[in-house]
């Protein structure tokens, strides 16, 4: 993927702000975390409900027509298991790094812009776009809308200015960062 000089992936801010908001619990694979998983508290909650009844919902009826193939690699592990809310805990930093970067980008303390792989075009994002409902998923997808272009295009990458909460500058917001070798 390009990434014009001076800016980093979307993934590389989000791990530089996953880095800085949970310092040791950060381990920069929590991308990779599933998403829907629930915590031990909700899934002791759950557990002994009955299956739900009637209206096609899973399990309501018991012949295997009804039920979704088994997927071994979600099956295999409750959410009692350690690994389990692990992952969970992993997702849970995630989204709230992503949500810390929508909200740095819709402030304008961050600056991002969408390359156009049609025309070759990097469009500055404005701070509106980070307003729409959609703004996480474009983050989490690394993708955006070009304004008046029907395609989707990459979000090239979030520009390398950095407020750090450890050195923040009120003379100077923009402060770059030497970008890590």
């Amino acid at each position: 993927m390009f990434v014009p000089s001076g800016y980093l992936l979307i993934r590389g801010a989000l791990d530089r702000l996953g880095r800085e908001l949970f310092t040791s619990e950060w381990t920069g694979e929590e991308h990779k975390a599933r998403s829907n998983l629930i915590s031990e508290d909700e899934w002791s909650r759950i557990k002994d409900l009955p299956p739900a009844r009637g209206g096609g919902a899973w399990g309501s009826e018991l012949t295997e027509r009804t039920r979704p193939p088994p997927n071994r690699a979600t099956l295999s592990r409750a959410p009692s298991d350690p690994d389990y809310q692990a992952e969970y805990r992993a997702r849970q930093r995630y989204v709230k790094a992503r949500h810390r970067l929508r909200q740095m980008l819709e402030a304008g303390q961050l600056e991002a812009v969408i390359f156009d792989v049609f025309t070759g075009n990097l469009h500055p994002t404005s701070r509106s776009l980070w307003r729409q409902f959609n703004a996480e998923r474009m983050i989490e997808n690394g993708q955006a809308r070009v304004s008046r272009a029907l395609n989707q295009c990459p979000l090239s990458g979030v520009k390398q200015t950095w407020v750090e909460h450890c050195s923040m500058s009120a003379v100077d917001p923009t402060r770059t960062f030497a970008p890590n070798s």
